[in-house]
């Protein structure tokens, strides 16, 4: 399918991602992983006040993985992004980086918060993030629902879910699933991370019968499989995923199960199948920042996918996005000048 506007629809958390290099002691103080994600708590909202940014960026996993798709595809409004703001100066930034990069984004304006953020802690090659939902957590099902607002699902022949979104508006998720199930067009759902498959597991596997394509890290998939009955076996946890009951009976329409391993190969499970693709092992020093890697390398995946072509294609142009992101300093989205490799 040749890039159109209004291609690919998303809902996301729309969130002002703010990088700031920071040592071990930092994360420590804050009781905070070196790389990991989570929600920003009484013991550590502080952080906000106490970091020195290097850089501002328009952010939430949904828009860095759109971002990306839209680079690649190089259509204005290719893709569509649905989320909630705050009525500030953080949310006109916000939108403008974003619109620079050919999202459009629909976004319901919350007056009373302040547009959410996202604090990108760097320490070496890690990075912790810690997020403060603000607007992004009153997104509400009115706005969606709004004629003007839902032509942009229904001129959509795809549609991605954040796991991150679920907690804010899962009746909204739900009715994009609905649609997508009933006008026969793919779902694609990012776990996002290990607390998301913990905390919101039922959520996730309601939503489950609706998805085409499941993305997830080792760490989210194992998190997925707890009380399984499988223990830590990532590939019987994957497999069951991708065979679990799926309300689209469509030829070429079995699940799609992508794990990404970091530095190890990505394992694709589809049908009976599963294969193997190695990544690029970057030379030391190479790799200045991971943070987004992982939505760079959807980003990369659904830019393919949605043009139709072939798994190969999705999950290498995938590997070579997020290869080209470990390689920029803070969140910077590459200008991806050079892929012909890929073609």
């Amino acid at each position: 399918m040749e890039p159109r506007e209004g291609l690919l629809f998303s809902l996301g958390n729309l969130l002002l991602d703010i990088t700031a290099v920071v040592d071990p002691r930092f994360l420590v103080k804050y009781n905070l992983l070196p790389n990991n994600s989570t929600l920003a708590q009484a013991e550590n909202i502080d952080v906000f006040d106490y970091i020195e940014p290097v850089s501002f960026s328009a952010g939430g996993s949904a828009l860095n993985t759109l971002r990306v798709t839209q680079r690649i595809l190089n259509f204005p409004k290719a893709c569509t992004l649905m989320g909630a703001v705050g009525k500030d100066v953080n949310a006109e930034k916000l939108i403008r980086e974003a619109t620079k990069d050919g999202v459009y984004v629909n976004y319901q304006e919350i007056p009373d918060l302040p547009t959410g953020r996202c604090a990108v802690l760097v320490n070496g090659e890690n990075r912790s993030l810690l997020t403060q939902l603000g607007a992004a957590q009153r997104f509400n099902m009115q706005h969606l629902m709004n004629p003007d607002n839902f032509r942009w699902v229904e001129s959509a022949s795809y549609f991605y879910i954040t796991g991150y979104f679920l907690l804010v508006s899962l009746e909204s998720a739900k009715e994009v699933c609905t649609y997508s199930h009933e006008k026969h067009k793919p779902l694609l759902l990012n776990i996002n991370a290990t607390w998301v498959a913990k905390r919101y597991k039922p959520a996730l596997m309601e939503m489950m019968p609706y998805v085409d394509v499941v993305f997830g890290n080792e760490e989210e998939i194992l998190a997925i499989g707890e009380g399984s009955g499988y223990g830590i076996d990532l590939a019987k946890i994957a497999f069951a995923l991708s065979q679990a009951p799926k309300l689209s009976t469509r030829k070429a329409r079995a699940r799609i199960v992508v794990v990404t391993r970091a530095s190890k190969p990505v394992l694709v499970y589809e049908g009976h199948s599963q294969s193997e693709y190695p990544v690029v092992q970057l030379p030391p020093g190479m790799v200045t920042n991971t943070s987004g890697a992982g939505d760079a390398f959807v980003g990369g995946f659904l830019a393919e996918f949605i043009q139709e072509k072939n798994i190969d294609v999705c999950v290498n142009k995938g590997i070579w996005s997020a290869t080209q992101l470990l390689q920029q300093r803070c969140c910077k989205i590459p200008t991806f000048e050079s892929n012909s490799w890929l073609t």
